[in-house]
Parts: C-alpha cells; sequence; structure tokens
C-alpha cells in the first residue's frame, strides 16, 4: 500500500465531502446516504429479523407507488448512496426501476440492497436492469448468508441456504459482463450463529468469493426474542479479525481508497463500544443519513419516532426533513435513550463515520 495515493485519495473525498457540506448552510439538504425500505412484505420468517412486527401484520398503509417515487426524487438533491432494503425488496417487481430514479434524477454513485436470495430469477434479471440502465454507476447486493447450511436454515428455514446459494452462483456470472457490480456477503450474527461465524467466513472467503462481507449485530426486536442479542463479543471480534486478514490481501490500488475500510471501521466501532459499554462515534443520523419507509413515513433513523409522512407533504423530502419535528428530533440524537448504546450499521454508522470526531480509517484500540 502506498500511503501517499492513501492520503490523496482521502484529500479527494473530504473535498467531495466539503462541497457537499455546503448545501447544509442555510437548511438542512438531501442526507448523503439514505435508507429506503421499499417493502414490507418479506417471503421468510427468520429469527433474528427486527422488522416483524411490520412484516407479519402488514396493514399499516399501502406502500408508496413508482410515481411516488419519482415524484420524491424530484424533490430531493443528489445524494451519494441509497440503501435499498425490506421485506424482501425483490418482491417488488418494479424495484429495478425505483432504483434507477435516484440514479437518474439524483446521481445516486452506490445503490446498495441485500436480498434472502430466495428468489433466484426475479433477483438476477431485476439486477440485471439495475446494471444495464446506469452503467457508470454502481450497484452492490448483499446476499444474506449467516453460517453454514444446517445453521443457516435453522435461522431462516429450510431449504433457504441451498436457494440463497443458488442465486449467489446465479448472480456471480453477471460480474463477468458489467464491472458496476459488487456482490457480497451479509450475515446478522446472533447466539444461533455466533459460534461458526469465523469459520463459516474463512470458508465463504475461499469457495464463494465475496467481493466484501457486511457483518450485522442483530439488533432491536428480534422476532426470537431479546436472547438472541446477547453475543460474546469475543466472537464478533474473531469474526473481523478473519474479515481484515482477507481485506489486506487486496490489490495495492484498493487498499490505497479510503472507502475500502468503511465496514471494517463500522464493526471495530461496534466491537469497542459494546466492550466499554458505550457507543464510540458521535451520530449524524438526522443531518448525513435519513430513512424513509415503504409507507412514506421518514425519519432520521429507523430507531427513532418519524418525523411526518411524505403523502401529508405533496411527497416533498426538502419540505418534511425541514419540518420542526425535525429538528427536534436531530436534537434528540446522541442523548435519546436508543442512541445511548447504538449498533445501528447503515443509519447510525455508515452516515457517520466519514465526519469528525469520527475516522474512516479506524484502528481497533490495543487490550
Amino acid at each position: 500500500m502506498n500511503v501517499d495515493h492513501y492520503n490523496q485519495n482521502m484529500a479527494k473525498l473530504n473535498f467531495y465531502l466539503e462541497k457537499y457540506n455546503a448545501r447544509h448552510s442555510i437548511q438542512k439538504g438531501t442526507p448523503l446516504i439514505i435508507s429506503f425500505l421499499v417493502t414490507n412484505k418479506c417471503n421468510l420468517r427468520c429469527k433474528h429479523c427486527f422488522y416483524h412486527e411490520t412484516i407479519d401484520t402488514g396493514n399499516v398503509k399501502d406502500g408508496m407507488t413508482i410515481d411516488e417515487y419519482r415524484q420524491l426524487s424530484l424533490s430531493m438533491d443528489n445524494f451519494l448512496t441509497g440503501i435499498f432494503c425490506g421485506g424482501e425488496p425483490f418482491l417488488r417487481e418494479d424495484f429495478h426501476e425505483i432504483i434507477h430514479i435516484f440514479q437518474k434524477n439524483n446521481k445516486m454513485m452506490l445503490a446498495d440492497s441485500a436480498s434472502n436470495g430466495q428468489l433466484t430469477h426475479r433477483i438476477v434479471s431485476q439486477v440485471e436492469k439495475i446494471l444495464q440502465a446506469a452503467p457508470r454507476q454502481s450497484y452492490s447486493l448483499g446476499i444474506s448468508l449467516d453460517g453454514f447450511k444446517d445453521t443457516h436454515n435453522e435461522i431462516r428455514g429450510v431449504g433457504t441456504f441451498e436457494r440463497a446459494l443458488e442465486t449467489w452462483n446465479a448472480c456471480q456470472t453477471l460480474k463477468k459482463y458489467y464491472p458496476n457490480f459488487e456482490l457480497y456477503i451479509c450475515s446478522a450474527m446472533n447466539t444461533i450463529n455466533e459460534n461458526e461465524m469465523s469459520a463459516f467466513f474463512d470458508w465463504a472467503m475461499v469457495h464463494l468469493k465475496p467481493d466484501k462481507i457486511s457483518l450485522i449485530k442483530t439488533r432491536q426486536d428480534p422476532r426470537a426474542g431479546e436472547d438472541i442479542k446477547a453475543i460474546n463479543m469475543e466472537n464478533y471480534l474473531s469474526c473481523l479479525k478473519t474479515i481484515e486478514k482477507y481485506m489486506h490481501q487486496l490489490e495495492p490500488s484498493a487498499l490505497e481508497k479510503p472507502q475500502t475500510y468503511l465496514l471494517s471501521s463500522v464493526n471495530n466501532y461496534i466491537y469497542e463500544g459494546e466492550r466499554c459499554g458505550n457507543k464510540l462515534f458521535t451520530c449524524y443520523a438526522g443531518h448525513h443519513g435519513g430513512f424513509i419507509d415503504y409507507n412514506g413515513d421518514v425519519g432520521v433513523c429507523e430507531v427513532l419516532p418519524s418525523i411526518g409522512n411524505l403523502r401529508d407533504y405533496n411527497m416533498d423530502f426538502q419540505e418534511l426533513w425541514n419540518n420542526r419535528a425535525a429538528n427536534e428530533r436531530r436534537n434528540e440524537v446522541n442523548c435519546n435513550q436508543h442512541c445511548l448504546q447504538c449498533t445501528h450499521e447503515s443509519e447510525g454508522l455508515l452516515p457517520s463515520v466519514y465526519f469528525s470526531p469520527n475516522s474512516l480509517k479506524y484502528e481497533r484500540a490495543e487490550r
């Protein structure tokens, strides 16, 4: 790794972030990273799912239409990253259209989504449409794999591991034709799988060759109950070391990009925070990160209460994002009871590690 090249790339990133920050001088502009839950429907009933009350009832409000997503996008500034999940996002036949709307209208450079990998044909078909529609913009797909076959199937249901691998192999063929496609493993760690996850990652890196691994710590209110969140953090640390071992085997050009260390930084903040009993990062939810639910509810993150519904604001994100409730909720971030021990990767840490006093290339503290 060339340290000078790394510093040059960091300077470019900081220049971009300074330009982005300028949009917040008068009012709060569109955040850098936005999480979209595009559906409350799912074809599985996973034990670690924190969204299960909404998925199991499914009767809050109708999901947003494709026309509403178009109207929403026109009310937003450009933004860097959109995270599109659910539920199972590929249950929407227009999922690829939703992503393309923000790629076209908001110059979204990276779209990311996670799938349980059960709908092989539909996933491959829609992923190819996403990649074809915007060849200069990146798309990352995480396939959920939560351990070896028996453990994964215990968590997600009989036969789900085999179908996820079928989808994985089918998506791998797309990488031959689309350089803007990143395929990775997304794993939720809990007491059911914690003892084998490090060994599973070793196996997966050799046999599946993912572009990266996203390790999620089971959070909020899991379907199987609070107990499955109580993992041994030494098992979590073992997983981090395994992931980092493979990260350091990347080409020098990759190691010279600050973004390469994004997920490692996130996981290290979580590990150190859990070890000392307090979160150790300053959260910028409501400033640099935002959340849009399937029914149009908007939040600074998905943990704190909604600040309003887009349908009540004629789908105008900017107006809703600057209402009184939004400003009050921003003042709660970092001091609300839910924030004190937050381990939320996508809506707490991902929008935050870019900004001081946090550090993107976060070094794990020596014990």
